[in-house]
Order: structure tokens, then sequence, then C-alpha cells
């Protein structure tokens, strides 16, 4: 299909986007192009992992990857209540605190995340401070680019494996139901590689009366189309899955953000549904006006978590979502009541697996003397650590393939502990137990880039 045949379902430019552009963003400016707008909005899931067993279903670990690309301002989402300089640094766009929600003694929550706030609470959500991957260049293709290829912030951009991908062929033969990739959309850097993925994207204007008379032409005319289409109505009807007229007609009512999560949490929990996926949420860079952007994004994010957990009902307790964001924002808010590209941001964990009702990472403070060229929160964790940790202790995927497959000459990058309430091991791990393989374990990161394609 031709980039001319998807003209009619690119969405309206947001105006933020624009104004960003001319506020002298490049990157927002590149964003514009047509082409580069296909698959970006919201309604895009790239799906790996589906159970073997339908028994196991209700017990097995789920995990969520949501990637919020743009750039989100982590000052603005959990600000720190004792910080010298915060308001000073921050101007019109400051929070005073009897308008942030209390997390700790030490930093409030962004008054537009009630629902973050109660699962915070409840000890099912968390916060890491000061976070950002090992390439900082505040730019988010280079950000976004390194969270999903997992290396370690060197050499060229050239990979075409995702570190989610390579840990999905690090999982034992037989865990895992072989399939054809689907892509409606372009499927993500981070799932990108050899072991095969599914894809789904919300189609509100497909009417379903098509699907047989549509299937039916395939079958006739072209096979391959026609098993694609037939495991996209699968996917589709997984998609959908216990949902009645009342619930399908509340969906048509809300954002597509909040579809996708709802839609995510029907896939995870069926028996035929996935165990590992990855969603992208875009459109968090804030240059102007950041107040009534964020304050609309991030309730609407907050909303969408909330309808996760009821969605997901009892396999809430065995799910971990990890949110992050390619960079954070500078410290100072500019002239438009927005901020520019920065370097370390916050990122979210929720889930009845994680041991939340804390913030981790260290705080670096927001003095000139401790932001990176005076003028970024300075990153105190590596975002690897994170992923590390809950892979490590919610999968239970062992150091030697973290260090060396998933997240290539990353040993001094160690995994963080204590992340989830239950930690498993490689050994008691449902997805891991069994003759795990370790290749690639102890080669060098130029052995791994021929390994897997990265030259």
């Amino acid at each position: 299909m031709s980039d001319h045949d998807h003209d009619h379902d690119i969405p309206p430019l947001p105006q933020h986007l624009i104004d960003e552009a001319e506020a002298g963003c490049e990157e927002s400016r590149f964003l514009i192009n047509r082409r580069s707008l296909l698959g970006m909005s919201g309604a895009f899931f790239a799906w790996a992992y589906m159970p073997r067993h339908a028994e196991a279903a209700g017990t097995e670990p789920r995990l969520l990857i949501v990637l919020l690309g743009g750039g989100m301002d982590g000052l603005h989402v959990a600000p720190p209540l004792n910080d010298p300089y915060y308001a000073g640094l921050r101007g019109d766009i400051a929070f005073g605190k009897n308008q942030l929600l209390a997390l700790t003694s030490e930093f409030g929550l962004n008054p537009n995340m009630p629902n973050l706030k109660n699962m915070f609470d409840a000890k099912d959500a968390a916060m890491v401070q000061a976070i950002a991957p090992p390439l900082r260049r505040r730019s988010h293709f280079e950000g976004m680019y390194n969270i999903e290829s997992g290396l370690p912030g060197v050499g060229a951009r050239n990979s075409t494996s995702g570190w989610l991908n390579r840990l999905l062929q690090q999982l034992p033969p037989g865990r895992r139901v072989k399939m054809d990739a689907l892509h409606i959309g372009p499927t993500p850097l981070i799932l990108a590689g050899s072991e095969p993925v599914l894809s789904w994207t919300n189609t509100p204007n497909w009417s379903s009366y098509l699907d047989d008379p549509v299937l039916k032409l395939y079958q006739a005319t072209n096979p391959t189309l026609a098993d694609l289409m037939q495991r996209g109505l699968k996917t589709n009807s997984l998609a959908l899955s216990g949902t009645t007229d009342a619930t399908k007609a509340a969906d048509k009512g809300i954002s597509a953000v909040r579809i996708n999560f709802r839609a995510a949490a029907r896939m995870m929990r069926d028996e035929a549904g996935p165990r590992i996926a990855v969603l992208k949420l875009d459109g968090w860079d804030t240059h102007i006006g950041q107040i009534s952007i964020l304050s609309n994004k991030l309730a609407d994010l907050d909303a969408a978590m909330q309808d996760l957990r009821e969605a997901l009902g009892s396999v809430w307790n065995n799910t971990a979502i990890v949110c992050v964001t390619e960079m954070g924002r500078t410290a100072a808010v500019n002239g438009n009541s927005g901020t520019d590209h920065g370097d370390a941001s916050v990122a979210f964990l929720l889930g009845g697996a994680i041991a939340g009702g804390q913030v981790w990472g260290e705080w670096p403070g927001l003095a000139q003397s401790s932001l990176t060229d005076k003028r970024s929160l300075r990153a105190t964790t590596d975002m690897r650590t994170v992923f590390k940790g809950v892979l490590a202790d919610h999968l239970g995927v062992p150091t030697s393939i973290l260090d060396t497959v998933v997240f290539p000459e990353s040993a001094d990058a160690p995994a963080m502990k204590d992340l989830l309430k239950n930690p498993v091991t490689s050994e008691d791990s449902e997805m891991m137990k069994k003759d795990v393989p370790t290749t690639g374990a102890g080669s060098s990161l130029a052995d791994f880039r021929q390994s897997y394609g990265i030259g």
C-alpha cells in the first residue's frame, strides 16, 4: 500500500506540534511530514508473547512497556516538595505544595493523576526519579532509539533489533506461539527482530459487516492477505474479549489512549492473549503552553491506567507496567511557558506485582551546580537498571542474558533490586525455566552487533 493510500487514515495534525515547530524544535518540524506521521498516533499496539498453556493464564506474569514519546517533563509530573530552587526555575508553570497530591515527604504528584495517587497509596505504583537512557543527546529520535535498541549509547544508529525481541528469542523453545508478524502500522524497534510479533490498531471506522466479504475476496485472490486478515480478526476478537454492548458503547465515548489501554487489558487477561506487550504514546513535547497540554495528557493517561487496572481484574496482581520517556526537559521554564529538551525525567512503575508506595532514585537537586550543563536535571539512574530489575525479578531472566544479549555490555548498570513484591528467579520462572539459552553470553559488543545485524 502506498503512502497516498494511507492519507485518509492520518489523524489531524495537533496544533501544539505546529506551535512547537514554529518555536524552533527541528524534530517537531520533521514530524509534520505526512509520511512520518503514519503509525505515530496512540492507536498502535505491538504484541510479543502468547502462552503455550491456557491453564496457566491466571498466574503467568504480564509485562507492559509504555513508551511516552516526546520527552515528558518529570518535574511537571512529580515535583520536589522541598527543593529550594524549584519555584524560581519553574516560574509560571510551578506548582504550589497545596496544589499537588502528596506522594512522600519529598515528592508530590501532578493534580491531574488521582488514580495513580490511589495506586501509589495502595502499594501498587511507584516512581523512579532522575532517570534517563544511557545516550543523552536531547534528541527525540536518538533517545527513543537508545531506549528501544537497548545498546549502551555508543556506535552508529543502525540497529535492526530491539531489546525486547532479543529477550523473546531467549525464551525456551516451545513456550511461544509461532506466528508471522501482522503489521497494521510499523513495528517499534523495541520489538524488531527475528522473533515473530503481533500488532493491533484500533480502527473505529471499520465496519465488522465488511469482515466476511473482504476475507472471502482475499481468499479468492490473495491467500497471503487472507491469512493475515484472519490473524488480524483473531487479534481484534482478543481486544474485544469479554465486552458487552454497553462496554463497546462506552469505548466509543473515550479517547484513543483509553481505548488502547482497555484493549491491552482484555488481550493480556485472556487465556489465549499475549503476556508481554508494548504501547507507544506520542505527543509529550511541550515547548510552549505546557500547563494546558500536560493537564490534558496526564489526565487522559491517568484515566487509562485506571481503565487498565479495572479491566485486568485479578490478573492485575501478576502484572508489571513500566512507563518511560526518552528524555526530560529543562529545569527552567522558557519564554513560552514551556520547557525545552533536557536529560533526566521520571518513570512510573505500576501493577499488582510492583512493590509500590515509594520513590526510587537519587535526587540530584536543582541547584545550578547540580544541573547538567547548568540547564537540566542530572540523571542518577540508568534506565536499563530498571528494565533489568523488572525482567530479573518479574520474569526470572538470568543476569548472564540481561548483561550480554538483552542489554549488551551493561554489567556496569546492574539490575535494580526490590522493585517487585514477590521476586522470582530463573529457576522458578514460568517463562524462563527449562534449558534457558545463553547465546551471546560473554561475547563482545562487536560480536553481538554481528549476531543481531546491528553492523
